[in-house]
């Protein structure tokens, strides 16, 4: 059980402090973590000298972009949906960030998370230069945590219609500006760049992903036999010659999968609304999720509050697709962390329950998109 409870909660942990004591003492990081991440592992680091207090103030740390988070969130809410809606989505959040409290305190997501609410709202619900803040939030969101470079095409092609051209053109210079910037900085650290890279392209299938749910259940069926769990690059996942595969397949589905949901956002952008944009935001995310071949956990804090918007706007679907979101929460709360054990070692009950928790995401994707595509837009302009 120590084991099981390290693995959860401490793995990531202590290569937070690992990355942060390697940065201060002018050492390579190789971590598997993008550069940026620092932002976020080396204030603790300062103010400690041991993995004890290394924690206590990383657990701080995160309790207070926490509170951020959520005002922010709250603030979104009375913007985007009506006062009831409002109140109800709040209530939403809350219950859903308490599935996943320990992991928003010990992982750095809530920083990434916090950038990219930051960066929606402001430009969504603010005017005038703020869509050049906007960029720059979501672009140093992305060098800390991929998924956030989705977001930018949405903008900027949001940009390109709405925009005069002078203003259009100061965005785009100033996505250009900090993307040199960024890229410099990680040519700079071009050892800890390569060592990131090689790690990511090197990942197999992880445990918690749509096709390791898949195979775990075909093999409980002993349709196929060659596939084993493992524990490599920082997380349990699945190997086998069914499995290998799905390592390059996964981008190829990932890439077009975006590919598709950026074309029906041209297609369908006239009249824009706000809710239109964050539908189409979930559904970008919800893709990432679906076709990566990485799926932890934590990464369900990415969806927040995108989802939540989603589910109450579509009102004829809000109460169905509420049960189907909350039952997706509470299957993987049971499987992380109730029966972390039992998953990574492959039981056939955790098995069918992953399958399940991971076939609800598939649902909620195609529920939302069906109803963004046949919802007649409420006209709510930027």
């Amino acid at each position: 059980m120590d084991r099981v409870i390290h693995l959860y909660f401490l793995e990531d942990f202590v290569t937070y402090e690992r990355a942060a004591r390697a940065f201060l003492a002018g050492r390579p990081l190789n971590v598997e973590y993008p550069f940026f991440s620092l932002l976020c592992f080396i204030l603790p680091a300062l103010f400690s000298d041991d993995p004890v207090r290394y924690g206590w103030f990383f657990f701080a740390q995160n309790f207070v972009l926490l509170s951020v988070f959520v005002w922010i969130c709250f603030d979104f809410f009375d913007e985007i949906v009506d006062r009831q809606s409002a109140r109800m989505g709040k209530l939403v959040l809350v219950a859903s960030l308490l599935f996943f409290l320990p992991l928003v305190l010990s992982r750095y997501d809530i920083w990434v998370a916090t950038l990219v609410i930051a960066s929606v709202h402001v430009f969504l619900h603010r005017s005038g230069g703020t869509h050049l803040i906007a960029c720059v939030l979501i672009l140093l969101a992305g060098f800390m945590k991929i998924y956030a470079f989705l977001f930018l095409p949405i903008f900027l092609y949001t940009d390109f219609r709405l925009l005069q051209p002078r203003r259009f053109r100061g965005v785009v210079m100033a996505v250009l500006l900090s993307l040199v910037i960024c890229v410099g900085i990680y040519v700079y650290r071009y050892q800890d760049t390569l060592f990131f890279l090689n790690y990511q392209y090197s990942r197999g299938i992880q445990i918690e992903s749509v096709y390791s749910s898949v195979l775990l259940n075909l093999k409980s069926l002993q349709v196929i036999g060659d596939l084993v769990i493992g524990f490599d690059h920082g997380s349990f996942g699945v190997k086998g010659a069914a499995a290998q595969p799905l390592i390059w397949i996964s981008t190829v589905l990932l890439l077009l999968l975006e590919g598709v949901l950026y074309a029906f956002y041209v297609i369908n952008f006239k009249p824009f609304t706000k809710e239109k944009a964050v539908d189409f935001l979930t559904l970008t995310l919800l893709a990432f999720l679906i076709t990566s071949k990485v799926l932890s956990t934590q990464f369900f804090i990415w969806l927040f509050p995108w989802i939540i918007v989603s589910l109450l706007n579509h009102k004829a679907k809000s109460t169905s697709m509420l049960y189907i979101y909350f039952l997706m929460l509470f299957l993987t709360f049971i499987l992380f962390p109730l029966n972390f054990g039992a998953t990574i070692s492959g039981a056939t009950k955790t098995n069918i329950l992953l399958l399940m928790r991971n076939g609800l995401l598939v649902t909620l994707f195609i529920t939302i998109f069906r109803c963004r595509m046949a919802k007649q837009p409420i006209v709510n302009s930027l």
